[in-house]
C-alpha cells in the first residue's frame, strides 16, 4: 500500500486537496446559509456510507470500458498484421500450399 502511495505525483495530490477544500467550502457555505450543523452531519455520514458503493460501481464500469477499448485496439493491431502478411508474401505461401494440397478441390467447391 505504501509503494502505491509513493507513486502519486504532486498533481494528483493537489487535485485531491483541491477537491477536499471545495467540499469543505461547500459545507461551510451550507452552514452559513442554514445554520444547521445537525443536518450537515446527517448528510455527511450518509454520503460516507454510500461512498464505497459509488466506488464499486464507478470502478467496475470504468474497468469494463477501459478493458473493452484495450481489447479493440489489440484486435485492430492484430488485423493490421494479418492484412500486411496476406497482402505481401502470404498470398504466395498460400498458393504454394494450395498446390501441394491433394484435397483442395473439396475446399474450393
Amino acid at each position: 500500500m505504501l509503494k502505491k502511495l509513493k507513486n502519486i505525483d504532486r498533481g494528483d495530490i493537489a487535485f485531491i486537496f483541491a477537491l477536499l477544500c471545495l467540499s469543505f467550502i461547500g459545507y461551510i457555505i451550507h452552514y452559513l446559509i442554514f445554520k444547521d450543523l445537525h443536518h450537515i452531519l446527517i448528510f455527511a455520514v450518509e454520503d460516507l456510507a454510500f461512498l464505497p458503493i459509488e466506488v464499486i460501481v464507478v470502478s467496475l464500469i470504468l474497468h469494463r470500458v477501459i478493458s473493452a477499448n484495450d481489447k479493440k485496439k489489440k484486435e485492430n493491431k492484430l488485423y493490421m498484421v494479418i492484412e500486411v502478411f496476406f497482402s505481401g508474401k502470404g498470398y504466395d505461401i498460400l498458393s504454394t500450399l494450395a498446390d501441394k494440397d491433394s484435397k483442395i478441390e473439396l475446399i474450393q467447391g
